[in-house]
C-alpha cells in the first residue's frame, strides 16, 4: 500500500512530465535561411532586427543561416527550409532563381515588384512591402495641417495604378484629390505646373522612379518650395532634402515585421502563402528647418502621432 507521502511524490512527478510535455509541445521549431547583403548597412539593419525578434519569442525556436547573395551566386537553397525570407528587391531576384520549392517571404521591396515576380514563382511567393497604405499618407497630412482640403500629386509608370485607391481613400479624409498621370513625353515639372497653378495646396509624393528619382527630386523640392508647396513624402532622406514630413517603416521596424511573419506562421505550421502586406509598423520625421522657412506651424512628432493613431 502506498503511503501518504508516496502518493504526493508520484502526484508530483506526474504534475512535471504533464508540465514538461505541455512546454516541448508548446515550443514550436523552424529552418529559415535569409538571403541580403551584409555589406548594405540597410539589409544588416533588417537582419538584427529580425534575430532579435525570434530570439525573444520563448515558444519558437528558429534555426537561421544567411547567405549572402552578392558572393554566392553558384550557391542553391537547401530543400528543407521552412521559409526562406530576401531582403530588398535584388535579393528576392536572386532567390527566385535559388530556391528549391521552399515557400520566399520578400520584404522591403515594392508592390509592383512583387507582383512582377509573382508571376515568376506562383503560389510561393508572398511580401511585406515597402509602400505605404494609402491612407496612411492622408493621416499625416491631416495629422499635420487639419485645415488641408486639396492634395496634389504626380501618377508615374509605377504609382498610376493606386490612383483609384488614392481618390477613393481621399473622399474619407476630407481631401479633394488633384493629380496628373505622367506619359512619356511629359516631365515632372510640367506636371507639376498643370497641377500645382489650379490648386496650390500640398504635394503628396509617392515613391515611383518614374517621378521621383535622383535626377528629379531636387527639382521638385525647390519648384514646389518657390510656389510655397508643402511637400509631403515617403521616406526619411526625401526629408532631410526638403519635404516638411514623410512617413515610413525603418529597417528596424521591417525586420521586427518579418520575425512576426514568421512566429505566427510557426504557430499556425503554415509557411506557404502568396498573400502581400503593408507593414503594420511605421514612424514619421518633419523637417523643422524647411517647416519655419514657409512660415508654417506644424505640431510635435509626438502629437502627429497621436492624432494618426487617432483616425481611422
Amino acid at each position: 500500500m502506498l503511503t501518504s507521502i508516496s502518493r504526493l511524490l508520484l502526484l508530483s512527478i506526474g504534475l512535471l512530465l504533464a508540465t514538461m510535455a505541455q512546454g516541448s509541445e508548446a515550443i514550436k521549431t523552424c529552418a529559415i535561411t535569409i538571403i541580403f547583403n551584409p555589406q548594405n548597412e540597410t539589409h544588416q539593419s533588417v537582419q538584427q532586427a529580425l534575430n532579435n525578434g525570434l530570439q525573444q519569442e520563448q515558444n519558437t525556436r528558429c534555426l537561421i543561416t544567411a547567405i549572402d547573395y552578392t558572393h554566392n551566386q553558384k550557391q542553391t537553397i537547401t530543400r528543407n527550409q521552412d521559409l526562406v525570407v530576401s531582403i530588398g528587391s535584388k535579393a528576392s531576384e536572386w532567390a527566385i532563381n535559388k530556391v528549391n520549392q521552399s515557400p520566399l517571404l520578400a520584404i522591403m521591396v515594392s508592390s509592383e515588384k512583387y507582383k512582377s515576380l509573382s508571376t515568376r514563382f506562383p503560389g510561393q511567393l508572398s511580401a511585406i512591402v515597402i509602400d505605404q497604405p494609402i491612407a496612411r499618407y492622408y493621416q499625416l497630412i491631416k495629422a499635420s495641417m487639419p485645415d488641408i482640403q486639396h492634395v496634389n500629386t504626380v501618377f508615374g509608370s509605377h504609382s498610376r495604378k493606386r490612383k483609384p485607391e488614392m481618390v477613393e481613400q481621399a473622399k474619407n479624409y476630407a481631401i479633394k484629390l488633384h493629380s496628373y498621370t505622367l506619359s512619356t513625353h511629359d516631365t515632372v515639372l510640367d506636371a507639376l505646373n498643370r497641377i500645382m497653378t489650379k490648386y496650390n495646396s500640398v504635394l503628396l509624393t509617392l515613391p515611383d522612379p518614374a517621378v521621383i528619382n535622383r535626377r528629379s527630386i531636387r527639382s521638385i523640392l525647390l519648384h514646389a518650395y518657390h510656389k510655397n508647396t508643402p511637400v509631403f513624402g515617403f521616406s526619411s532622406n526625401y526629408v532631410r532634402a526638403g519635404a516638411i514630413a514623410a512617413v515610413f517603416t525603418t529597417p528596424d521596424q521591417f525586420g521586427r515585421e518579418a520575425a512576426d511573419e514568421i512566429i505566427l506562421r510557426a504557430d499556425n505550421k503554415q509557411f506557404s502563402s502568396t498573400q502581400m502586406k503593408y507593414p503594420s509598423r511605421y514612424d514619421i520625421k518633419t523637417n523643422t528647418r524647411v517647416i519655419k522657412s514657409m512660415n508654417l506651424v506644424l505640431p510635435s512628432l509626438a502629437e502627429i502621432r497621436k492624432r494618426m493613431r487617432a483616425q481611422p
